[in-house]
């Protein structure tokens, strides 16, 4: 199921219905969502492929999408991550301090890990040594800005004989008075 939502997300010309099906057939777990299609609907446009968006753009749109569902307590903690992770998604959460606290399985087989050794700290010995401290940099600086964090580097598995570039990208989640609540983000292979 996750090789058609990347290949919608990052090739020309992919279906757009592939990933409303999909949405939509979730709807056992989605009870009582049912204005949350027109807003799927509403994204899934602007993310057609002859509608000019960039890789980068429609990353943001999905995880914007993403953002709006959570905060609507629509999906709320283990559901959300059920969900996710039936729609293959590469998601991720972090708490307020920026330690992940939640890695789906198929964000863990891109940087060729399990969930649970990629939590807290330990994702960036995924990051290529090259790429390594200017991904941490830009972490812990969107981290302590409460800012957005998007950055693309180079994934290897820990013999050094695979690698895939990916693009990495996260939010802050807030309260009201606008405290970072938690970090949500999404992963997708590049090229």
């Amino acid at each position: 199921m996750i090789d058609q939502v990347l290949h919608w997300i990052g090739v020309a010309g992919a279906s757009i219905a592939v990933v409303i099906g999909i949405w939509k057939a979730s709807s056992k777990v989605l009870a009582g969502a049912h204005r949350w299609y027109h807003r799927v609907d509403q994204i899934t446009a602007q993310l057609a492929p002859n509608g000019g968006t960039s890789l980068v753009d429609r990353v943001a749109l999905i995880e914007k999408l993403a953002i709006e569902i959570r905060q609507a307590d629509l999906l709320q903690g283990e559901r959300f991550r059920i969900i996710t992770n039936e729609l293959g998604l590469a998601y991720w959460e972090a708490d307020a301090a920026g330690a992940w606290i939640y890695v789906s399985t198929h964000l863990a087989t891109l940087l060729y890990a399990t969930p649970k050794n990629l939590r807290g700290t330990k994702w960036i010995v995924t990051v290529h040594q090259d790429d390594r401290n200017r991904v941490s940099r830009e972490w812990n600086a969107a981290v302590r800005d409460s800012g957005r964090f998007n950055v693309s580097f180079l994934a290897v598995d820990s013999t050094g004989k695979h690698a895939r570039a990916v693009l990495a990208a996260a939010d802050p989640v807030c309260s009201a008075d606008g405290a970072v609540q938690f970090w949500i983000g999404i992963l997708t292979v590049e090229g």
